[in-house]
């Protein structure tokens, strides 16, 4: 039998049971049988009634002359044929796809091509599809067994590089024993390449919007195997609840596609046992990364879970031929042993064992037809790529015009706010003779080398009449954070006279200290029992500086090798990867005041460390109130990004 026609406008038919494909669908235009082109491209088969029909073109049984086996053969629709692009594709995916070998995955068997058709060669399943055996009731450990199956197939198409983008219970066939196979991999990337392409009627190609990753409803062109691992989620979800995950808001596929991307899933119903619910949520998670980041590992925790939930052997009761990898195998064999040790106590309850699961019918989900010559006028039937219909989720206006605003400020602030200036007077006031630095005159800024002695010179005070010891202490500070400090060896000098001496800063403090920063010299008393000049002495000594002055030292080291410049940098990148980080999880998180306070403490450290970033490249001294003025923006910057970054409802 053919797939029932309908006219234009009717709802489309339920793919046939052993269709190797999707799910069918209304077309204007379906040939009475195999095209004569098909026919001359396999002359050693038997061409038969058309089995289905969907987004790829049309399915045809088929007999193999020579080994005397039953087939099915998939054409590629005209309307793909007539793109080059589209012939291009599959061509490399046939070669592809004929190379995957595993139990669980439909065997092609050729891909032969010519200008005129494409054709892709396989098994024929005559066991039904999932769809099917789902809408006739499955167990939940049934159910369970089949996604074993489907992960297995997935994972080893992952090893070979191959997505399969549409997962679905229209595309998990079954053999005439039972055994499940997945179909149409490599079926979107022939049709679409990188991309998900769907109508502007929401109707897909290559894809189905209720089944969909988030991040593949959006139109990333970099999917990873996590989205199939989403869409194998939604299948389980469905399998064990009974309900659609997704359903198209009043039938509007359109308004589907466009929030797919952007809402969580909704939680699993309280009915399915809460180890199930656990793997399936994380299977569901919005962000890829937060999922199962392989198949394999996504059938070890239903394993796991399927031992607890329904007891030891669980997946042998389901009477299908499963080919399950060593590591799913063991994880089996462990869970039923911490079973009956009494490790994991096993939920399995007659209701559970034995409840069939029946889905309410609801309309079947049509894929995408090409258009036809007829047809082809209407833009609503012509393919884009989904990245072009789905709109980026509304944002909270306040919270993003806060964040945008003070980040604005916080960086105005960065870059305009005045630095340190340093002191023009000693201690002592404008009649208190001023220190020199290495030098520094007028201007305050001394520029050396904080590897080298420093030079330090000046007159000596009116108290030191008669001639006294004394000593130089030097020390270097940025934002009012000491970086170092060096005292010279005791000196003699008298009131009025010149004098100068030497002093080394510690080793360290070349490598910490970059751009510009503070040092205050300062002239001190030197005991006469060889005190600390930092301490005072029992002999009365003391150790009010007699002079002092404060002056900008700008090292000649490279801003990138000192801490000062690096260390901000580091912190910088690390910052911006948790912050985006961050955002990402405001989406996920409902509470959104918790999402925000996760925010704090990098936007207090994208401000501290931009302020001093900026400061030492360019030279400036940094002040402290305007490093608390910047780290204080760019919190409140943070957190209202935050808030602002979950979507509206």
């Amino acid at each position: 039998m053919t797939t029932p026609r309908h006219p234009a406008g009717d709802q489309p038919a339920p793919s046939r049971a052993g269709t190797p494909g999707g799910a069918a669908a209304a077309s204007p235009v379906v040939p009475s049988g195999p095209p004569p082109a098909l026919i001359g491209l396999l002359p050693r088969h038997d061409l038969g009634e058309e089995l289905g029909h969907g987004g790829f073109g049309h399915v045809y049984a088929a007999r193999n002359r020579d080994l005397g086996r039953d087939e099915a053969v998939k054409c590629l629709s005209p309307d793909w044929l007539a793109d080059d692009a589209v012939r291009t594709r599959f061509r490399d995916e046939g070669r592809a796809l004929a190379l995957l070998d595993h139990s669980h995955i439909v065997h092609v068997y050729q891909a032969p091509y010519t200008d005129d058709v494409c054709a892709l060669v396989m098994e024929r399943l005559a066991g039904g599809s999932l769809d099917r055996r789902f809408r006739a009731g499955l167990t939940r450990w049934e159910s369970c067994a089949v996604v074993l199956g489907v992960l297995a197939a997935l994972e080893y198409a992952h090893t070979k590089r191959v997505l399969h983008r549409d997962i679905k219970p229209e595309n998990i066939l079954f053999t005439r024993d039972g055994q499940p196979k997945v179909v149409d991999f490599g079926i979107a990337r022939i049709l679409g390449g990188s991309e998900t392409l769907a109508t502007r009627s929401g109707r897909p190609a290559g894809g189905t919007p209720e089944y969909m990753a988030p991040e593949q409803a959006r139109g990333e062109s970099a999917l990873e195997p996590a989205c199939d691992v989403y869409a194998v989620g939604v299948v389980l979800f469905e399998l064990l609840s009974g309900e659609r995950l997704h359903v198209a808001p009043g039938g509007n596929r359109s308004e589907l596609l466009r929030r797919r991307g952007w809402e969580p899933a909704r939680p699993v119903p309280a009915a399915v046992p809460a180890p199930l619910a656990a793997v399936v949520r994380r299977a569901l998670e919005l962000d890829p990364v937060d999922r199962y980041p392989r198949a394999e590992e996504f059938a070890v925790a239903l394993a796991r879970a399927g031992t607890v939930v329904f007891g030891p052997d669980w997946h042998q009761r389901a009477e299908m031929a499963l080919h399950l990898s060593d590591p799913v195998r063991h994880a089996l064999a462990q869970a039923a042993d911490d079973v009956a040790a009494g490790r994991l106590r096993s939920l399995t309850t007659a209701r559970i064992s034995m409840e069939r699961i029946l889905p309410p019918l609801v309309e079947q989900r049509p894929s995408f037809s090409p258009p036809g010559p007829e047809r082809g006028r209407d833009t609503d039937d012509r393919p884009v790529p989904v990245r072009l219909l789905v709109n980026r989720p509304p944002v909270r206006r306040w919270p993003a015009v806060v964040a945008a605003g003070c980040a604005v400020a916080a960086a105005a602030l960065a870059l305009l706010g005045p630095g340190a200036a340093p002191a023009a007077a000693g201690p002592g006031g404008g009649d208190s003779p001023r220190i020199q630095v290495a030098g520094a005159g007028t201007s305050g800024i001394a520029h050396l080398d904080l590897s080298d002695p420093v030079a330090v010179a000046g007159d000596g005070p009116s108290s030191a009449a008669g001639g006294r010891l004394a000593r130089v202490r030097l020390s270097v500070s940025a934002g009012g954070v000491p970086l170092g400090e060096a005292v010279s060896e005791p000196f003699s000098i008298s009131a009025g006279q010149p004098w100068s001496t030497t002093l080394t800063l510690r080793s360290w403090t070349r490598y910490v200290a970059g751009g510009a920063v503070r040092g205050k010299a300062e002239l001190v008393d030197a005991p006469a029992d060889g005190r600390d000049a930092d301490r005072g002495g029992a002999d009365g000594t003391s150790q009010e500086p007699l002079a002092a002055s404060e002056v900008t030292l700008e090292p000649v080291q490279h801003w990138y090798s000192t801490a000062m410049g690096y260390g901000p940098a580091v912190v910088l990148l690390v910052v911006m990867f948790t912050l985006a980080e961050g955002l990402r999880a405001a989406r996920r998180f409902r509470a959104g005041w918790f999402a925000a306070a996760r925010m704090v403490v990098p936007g207090a450290l994208l401000g501290a460390a931009g302020w001093l970033l900026l400061s030492v490249t360019l030279d400036r001294e940094p002040r402290l109130s305007v490093g608390v003025g910047c780290l204080l923006l760019t919190t409140v910057a943070a957190v209202s990004a935050a808030l602002a970054a979950r979507p509206a409802r």
